[in-house]
């Protein structure tokens, strides 16, 4: 029985961190490309365009009719996707896929730093990293971006069965997965190193934080969303973003980068820079004020 390496996509928006994701696996570790089958798990929304570009750069494409989605019927969410519970809920049917041994799922804003084989040699229903500092301290244990799993029939009926129940934390896949499954199997950090967590502990960050990792996950600021939109990449374009870039345009053919992309990577390498010259100012404006 194969394993699985399996990414998420409700739709279009994230297909560039998906794309960047899979070049990174080529170039990082390649070890693993005979061991797994590469999915792209894609809701409803993801184009037949961005369908076709993903298949066309080595994801198989499992699509999902609106139908077959996962929803909870509460109203006590705090995500951001407390209206559009599926687009969350969904991802958990990864839980199903009872054909593959093993699955390692990573979100869709993450890139492969160094070989990741060795996940395949874990061990436990389920695994991931201990998530580090969350938001909501409700919400302490596992982080969902980084899953390495063995997927049976028992305890996917658990996990539908638990769709409407409360967990402290907001209500959200994480959170529920948390609630149900403490005991998890705690990996190295390496194995999903915070994006949003680094920088909270360092106004410059750190290059070798991102290249000593095996995962690095953008789960604050997004590379390739313009920095003035929800998400968008407000930080210092250091070694974490010219990363994914390389990767992203590594993917495409120039045609598809230049038409799609380019704009993006040159607006933010410039304004993201400005941006976050200005937070300096100020916070050190406010040093010497208050010193005076």
């Amino acid at each position: 029985m194969k394993s699985a390496l399996i990414t998420y996509l409700c739709n279009d928006l994230f297909a560039p961190g998906a794309l960047a994701l899979l070049e990174s696996i080529k170039e990082n570790s390649p070890d693993i490309l005979d061991e797994v089958e590469i999915l792209c798990f894609c809701l409803e929304d993801v184009t037949r365009k961005m369908q076709d570009i993903l298949i066309k750069s080595g994801f198989q494409v499992l699509k999902i009719s609106k139908k077959d989605y996962l929803y909870s019927s509460r109203k006590d969410f705090t995500d951001r996707y407390k209206n559009i519970s599926w687009m969350m809920f969904t991802k958990l049917k990864i839980f199903s896929f009872f054909s593959y041994r093993k699955i390692i799922y990573l979100d869709a804003d993450v890139v492969v730093n160094k070989s990741i084989k060795e996940l395949l040699l874990k061990k436990s229903f389920l695994a991931a990293i201990l998530d580090e500092n969350p938001l909501n301290k409700k919400n302490i244990g596992l982080n969902g971006g980084v899953l390495v799993l063995e997927p049976n029939e028992f305890q996917w009926e658990r996990i539908k069965s638990n769709l409407n129940n409360f967990f402290p934390g907001g209500h959200t896949d994480q959170s529920l997965l948390n609630g149900m499954f403490p005991d998890f199997l705690r990996l190295d950090k390496k194995y999903n190193v915070l994006d949003k967590a680094r920088r909270r502990k360092h106004l410059f960050p750190f290059d070798k934080m991102f290249l000593d990792s095996h995962i690095y996950h953008f789960n604050g600021q997004k590379p390739w969303i313009l920095f003035y939109k929800n998400n968008g990449w407000k930080n210092i374009t250091d070694i974490s973003y010219l990363k994914f870039w390389k990767y992203l345009f590594k993917s495409l053919n120039i045609k598809l980068f230049i038409k799609y992309h380019l704009t993006t990577f040159l607006i933010n390498l410039f304004f993201s820079n400005i941006i976050f010259l200005l937070i300096i100012l100020k916070r050190y404006l406010k040093k010497i004020i208050n010193f005076f």
